[in-house]
């Protein structure tokens, strides 16, 4: 069985060990990583044996934001095709936009609630597992 690699860059403790959570309350089984801010996300990159399933990415992160993070991972050609999804606070319409210009896969604005959030991380990792395996 091959393992779901799986990587976030979060700098909040509390929203990275909610991932955590959610995982271990859906059963699904996968190596994760955490970077707290862009700098240690190229960092990471460029220093990995095996290459992210998938990022769970932040905008709003210390030293480097997830907008130029995003920039630069969709500008080389060795990381263009990594699956990643925003994961963020922002409900702005421009950070959208600008994210889906950009080749995000998906765009999720954080809840307020913890149910809610609960509930969507669910879903999306729960998809994404699937769709990799």
């Amino acid at each position: 069985m091959q393992t779901f690699n799986l990587l976030i860059a979060e700098d909040n403790d509390d929203h990275y060990f909610l991932v955590e959570d959610v995982l271990s309350e859906t059963g699904i089984y996968c190596d994760l990583a955490r970077v707290r801010d862009g700098l240690e996300l190229m960092n990471y990159l460029e220093q990995a044996q095996v290459l992210p399933d998938l990022v769970l990415l932040d905008l709003n992160m210390p030293r480097k934001d997830g907008r130029e993070s995003l920039r630069e991972i969709k500008a080389d050609r060795c990381f263009q095709t990594i699956p990643i999804i925003v994961l963020t606070t922002s409900h702005y319409n421009k950070d959208r936009e600008e994210c889906n210009a950009l080749g995000v896969d998906a765009f999720i604005s954080k809840p307020t609630s913890f149910d809610d959030f609960v509930v969507l991380l669910k879903e999306v990792l729960t998809l994404h597992v699937k769709k990799s395996a």
